[in-house]
């Protein structure tokens, strides 16, 4: 006899298929065929024997059209989320422990209460070393020049940064608070969205300040420190100036050539004080030169300005070492006049006049340098 259903066998005794589990459709000739009582219910199976796998087997898994009661899947999927909880704690602990334990933007907010306590030890420990350590000046020029000429305390409001990761760099922006405080005896209210954005780097998986932050503080005071020696060469320049003049008269008071001491005397009346005008430039210059060497943004400016002032210093040069050829030109014939030698009045007076046009330019080129020197530094500190 064979199951309606899935065709599997089954013996006359039963009444269900055992191989689909279908109940067995009899035709009243097979019913006859069967008497006899019913028998009685199978005893209920013993469980089966409990065996632990061998080693490298694992056990065969349920026939996939067996369901696992709600209660099981429930739990199953509990399970599943409080994996993926342990998961994402593990993902914190190994940033925090490995990646650093800051984060770019709380660098900055320690920087700035570092400020707002004018607190230079904390802030210096906050830049990276290793890019302090390859240029020792920042660190002297940033201690001396972060709050010159601030008095009392400063006081920071409203504070709310915005940080831009990329990698091991990062730019943290101030978009809004304020910082007050006194400089130079007035008190003064700075919106720090305006100031410029503190640069990052990552080293051993900390954040630091990149000194490169600092750009403008440092060009400032090396531009302040050219400034101040390019004022005391001009101040020379000035009287320089002044002894020409006084060359120019005494020369053009004569009509013919004066005695060659004379003439000599104003040359070493003028002669000093290029040289001490030419030292003073040599000073200023290394100065501008540093501002050039900065690396860092925000920077141009003050670079364009450092530039200018070197053109400004070689063209001065220029002309106080011309002033000197016009006297030494004069002295040299005044004593050829002197010694008897043919002399052409003419000549001289041509050389004479191309020698003055000469100056006159590089004077013209240097008055302009100046202005526009003037007007970028005016420009700088707007």
């Amino acid at each position: 006899m064979f199951c309606s259903k899935c065709g599997g066998d089954i013996a006359p005794v039963d009444d269900f298929c055992v191989k689909c589990g279908a109940p067995v459709k009899r035709t009243e000739t097979e019913g006859e065929a069967a008497p006899g009582p019913a028998p009685p219910p199978p005893a209920p199976s013993a469980p089966p024997p409990i065996t632990q796998a061998a080693p490298g087997i694992t056990p065969a898994a349920p026939p996939a059209s067996v369901k696992k009661p709600r209660k099981t899947q429930m739990a199953v999927a509990l399970g599943i989320v409080a994996l993926l909880a342990i998961v994402a704690v593990v993902l914190v602990l190994v940033l925090v422990v490995f990646e650093g334990g800051h984060r770019p933007d709380e660098v900055a907010r320690e920087f700035y209460r570092a400020a707002e306590a004018k607190d230079m030890d904390a802030m210096i420990a906050l830049i990276d070393r290793e890019s302090l350590q390859s240029n020792p000046e920042l660190e002297k020029v940033f201690r001396e020049e972060y709050f010159k000429g601030v008095s009392g305390d400063v006081k920071i409001k409203g504070l709310e940064l915005e940080a831009e990761v990329s990698g091991d760099k990062a730019t943290v922006e101030a978009t809004a608070g304020t910082a007050t405080y006194v400089l130079e005896g007035k008190r003064e209210t700075d919106a720090l969205s305006e100031e410029n954005p503190l640069e990052m780097v990552k080293r051993n998986g900390e954040w630091y300040i990149d000194p490169t932050s600092f750009a403008d503080v440092c060009a400032i005071a090396y531009i302040n420190k050219g400034n101040e020696i390019t004022d005391s060469a001009a101040a020379i320049a000035a009287q320089v100036t002044s002894a020409l003049d006084s060359y120019t008269s005494f020369m053009s008071s004569s009509l013919y050539m004066p005695p060659s001491q004379q003439v000599r005397d104003n040359l070493n009346v003028i002669a000093p004080l290029v040289g001490s005008m030419k030292a003073e430039a040599e000073k200023a210059k290394p100065e501008y030169q540093k501002v050039l060497n900065i690396e860092g943004k925000y920077v141009e400016g003050y670079k364009e300005y450092a530039n200018m002032a070197i053109e400004y210093l070689d063209r001065g040069i220029l002309w106080v070492d011309k002033i000197v050829e016009i006297v030494s030109y004069s002295v040299n014939s005044a004593a050829a006049v002197e010694s008897g030698q043919p002399f052409d009045y003419n000549a001289y007076n041509r050389t004479n006049d191309a020698l003055y046009k000469q100056l006159n330019d590089i004077y013209q080129g240097l008055s302009g340098l100046w202005d526009k020197r003037n007007e970028l530094r005016n420009r700088l500190n707007e």
